[in-house]
């Protein structure tokens, strides 16, 4: 096999290409000596395969792996495609009546099948770090600061956000350092 591919300019492979040619020889050569004894018990010599015996096989092999031409195959396809589709069986229910009919739903493979089940909530002590708790508030220095300006900003705070709740706006003092 190394000698086959070098000869063909292959030079870089994985292992497994080795392992996969040889299984594909194995199999190939398995399938063209059992029709050649099957064509030599058909002659009339059972056990004694004769070389035109294997060339037969092997061209008759060769032939069942060619595709079919393109000509008979768009002969084939306008053949078919000329047959008219069946009419369509409309639903019978008269609420319905350009309805097509379905199976039961309990039938039907367009449910779905898994659910969804919640998750249940962090344990607290499963050694998983906990994230820190904001840092304390800081009042501003005593006598305002020379130099310093007070910006004003109202916050909305969110139900979700607030852990004391309620929707109120929170008055919210930034200094300029």
């Amino acid at each position: 096999m190394h000698a086959l591919l070098a000869s063909m300019g292959v030079d870089d492979y994985e292992p497994r290409v080795l392992h996969q040619l040889l299984e594909y020889k194995h199999r190939y050569c398995a399938e063209v000596f059992s029709d050649s004894a099957q064509y030599a018990e058909h002659a009339g010599r059972a056990g004694r395969i004769e070389a035109e015996d294997v060339l037969l096989s092997a061209r008759l092999q060769e032939a069942a792996s060619q595709p079919a031409p393109p000509q008979l195959v768009r002969h084939l396809a306008r053949k078919c495609n000329n047959k008219p589709i069946g009419a369509v069986p409309l639903g019978l229910d008269p609420r319905f009546p350009s309805a097509l009919r379905f199976p039961n739903e309990a039938l039907c493979m367009v449910q779905e099948n898994y659910q969804l089940l919640p998750r249940p909530p962090p344990d607290r002590n499963d050694g998983v770090a906990q994230p820190a708790p904001p840092p304390p508030r800081v009042p501003p220095p005593a006598g305002g600061g020379a130099g310093k300006r007070t910006i004003p900003i109202k916050l909305q705070a969110r139900a979700a956000a607030a852990p004391t709740g309620g929707g109120a706006a929170a008055d919210v003092e930034m200094r300029d350092a």
